[in-house]
């Protein structure tokens, strides 16, 4: 029997965007490898062809921040796109102004 044992959560994470969610990983301060699909950085993955994340119990809010980040990159390219302003107004809201 192991003195400890680490438990790992797993989570649908569909980052369609892989340079996206790169950008959103290097804006938090995390650095990261990648190797065939997969994107690791301390005892987190994020695997982008099963479209699932592992992280140790207990680290739910860095994935939470990790997946908001990447969806302010998703919101800020759509936005883009159509010549929408967006800018984010608090944590975690955005707001976007069409013209």
């Amino acid at each position: 029997m192991p003195c400890y044992e680490v438990k790992i959560n797993s989570v649908e994470f569909k980052a369609k965007n892989i340079e996206k969610l790169k950008t959103a990983l290097k804006e938090l301060g995390i650095f990261f490898n990648e190797y065939n699909g997969v994107i690791s950085f301390g005892r987190f993955s994020i695997n982008t062809k099963t479209e699932t994340a592992n992280y140790p119990r207990g680290e739910e809010d860095r994935i939470n921040d990790i997946k908001m980040k990447y969806s302010e990159k998703m919101i800020q390219e759509i936005a883009m796109k159509k010549r929408w302003i967006f800018k984010m107004t608090q944590n975690n809201q955005g707001q976007i102004i069409k013209y």
